[in-house]
């Protein structure tokens, strides 16, 4: 998949912009990759509906993405709880086809990645995601071990 490197102006979401700014004055004071602790959005309780984090677990050649948190209204628009199972394992094939390099890539290289789709929920209403993904690092190494995953559904019905 091919990527280009863009302004955060780019991003439409209001909400999402707000998190890659604070993402990125962190990034530039601390001179390495957020931690958890460090990242605090002013309005992240607000956001958590539509949040999602994973651990990242690297397994030889494959980059794995068990879910440790799912925001509510993600829980109703996929009509489940994906907490403990892996990324890959609950996306149909074809949408992990598509979403497989974002993540990849926002943890490989350590900058958030952008993407605007398309799914159906489970009410079979069409709506329009714009997904940003941020890398977090906790633990010693500094490296990318965990992703944030905000989710922005303005234009589609994600209830």
């Amino acid at each position: 998949m091919h990527f280009d490197s863009v302004s955060p102006s780019a991003v439409r979401s209001v909400r999402q912009q707000d998190f890659l700014k604070v993402w990125f004055r962190l990034l530039t004071r601390l001179g390495q990759l957020p931690s958890l602790a460090d990242f605090n959005p002013s309005r992240i309780e607000d956001e958590k509906p539509e949040l999602m984090y994973y651990d990242v677990v690297h397994t030889g050649d494959e980059i794995r993405y068990p879910v440790i948190f799912a925001g509510k209204r993600l829980i109703e628009a996929y009509g489940f709880n994906a907490v403990g199972r892996d990324l890959q394992d609950i996306l149909s094939p074809t949408i992990w086809t598509h979403v497989e390099s974002l993540y990849d890539q926002c943890v490989l290289r350590g900058m958030p990645t952008y993407s605007v789709f398309t799914v159906v929920d489970v009410h079979n209403d069409v709506v329009a995601l714009r997904a940003a993904a941020l890398a977090i690092w906790r633990g010693k190494n500094r490296q990318a071990n965990y992703c944030f995953h905000q989710v922005d559904s303005t234009e589609g019905p994600l209830r």
